[in-house]
């Protein structure tokens, strides 16, 4: 099962899906649909982008064996016992911009997920949606999963850029810290959207992490 971040629908993730559909059913989920959800569907093997790693380790299944954390975090709001995430007065505003200007409030975000790198904003349209943006920005501004990450038995791969001005790197080495199973892996030179900068080395990671 593959879920989506943010902002991104199931088209930002079909490429998971051709890579590894000849050897493995391949769910694909938005992340505005599997918040929808009370629990996930029954998988041995999730991958989470994001928003959608937050959700894996919220609702993660019972049975699944194997984890891969994409640009993930534990807990996206700062907190005075957990410095390393996003002041909650940026996602108050961004709600309060989404109703102003949704279309605007997206481009700056996609701005900073991709850098350091660049994409052109067409081909950032092409994956956007805008559904449940509120819900998934309410849902990050709450959930502190940390209690989860330490509770949780599956084999983590946990893969994140050095300059990710979304979810810092600290984000990372915490999750690495506090699973009772995981692997660490830095994108030196990369942002948040890893996933679209680095997708073929994700890809060669992802497939020796399942063997």
């Amino acid at each position: 099962m593959v879920i989506s971040g943010w902002a991104h629908g199931i088209k930002s993730i079909e490429p998971f899906k051709n890579k590894f559909s000849d050897k493995l059913v391949v769910t694909l989920l938005s992340a505005s649909k599997a918040l929808q959800m009370a629990k996930l569907p029954s998988a041995d093997f999730i991958i989470g982008i994001s928003l959608g790693g937050m959700i894996a380790i919220d609702k993660l299944p019972a049975n699944c064996k194997k984890l891969v954390l994409i640009s993930t975090t534990a807990c996206f709001c700062r907190k005075n016992d957990y410095p390393f995430g996003t002041s909650p007065r940026i996602i108050a505003k961004m709600k309060e911009r989404l109703m102003k200007n949704e279309n605007q409030v997206l481009e700056d975000f996609f701005i900073n997920a991709h850098s350091p790198q660049t994409l052109k904003i067409s081909k950032q349209k092409k994956t956007m949606v805008n559904e449940g943006l509120e819900d998934g920005l309410v849902f990050m501004e709450n959930k502190d999963l940390r209690k989860n990450v330490r509770l949780i038995e599956a084999s983590t791969l946990i893969l994140h850029g050095r300059h990710d001005q979304i979810v810092p790197f600290a984000s990372a080495e915490w999750l690495h810290n506090n699973f009772k199973k995981s692997d660490l892996f830095c994108f030196e030179t990369m942002g948040h959207m890893i996933s679209v900068h680095a997708f073929e080395k994700i890809i060669m990671m992802i497939d020796d992490f399942l063997e």
